[in-house]
């Protein structure tokens, strides 16, 4: 019998690199056994990472926005 929790894959796409494709851990779906202490931690920082390269993509596109619109106010 397979699992009806399937990781779903993210598309995260930057302006430097082709389209990527990124799975979450497959530990987040290993529902049957209860999570580790040690397992725990690990997926808080996965997160965490996963959220600050989020943050700061977002904030240098916004930074590339402001740019471009004081280029356009400045002709």
């Amino acid at each position: 019998l397979s699992s009806p929790y399937r990781a779903p894959s993210v598309t995260i796409e930057t302006p430097n690199s082709s389209t990527s494709l990124s799975s979450f851990p497959d530990c987040l779906f290993q529902h049957r056994q209860p999570l580790s202490s040690t397992l725990i931690p690990e997926i808080h920082r996965e997160i965490a990472r996963k959220i600050s390269s989020m943050l700061l993509y977002q904030e240098k596109l916004l930074t590339d926005i402001e740019a471009k619109e004081m280029d356009h106010i400045a002709q």
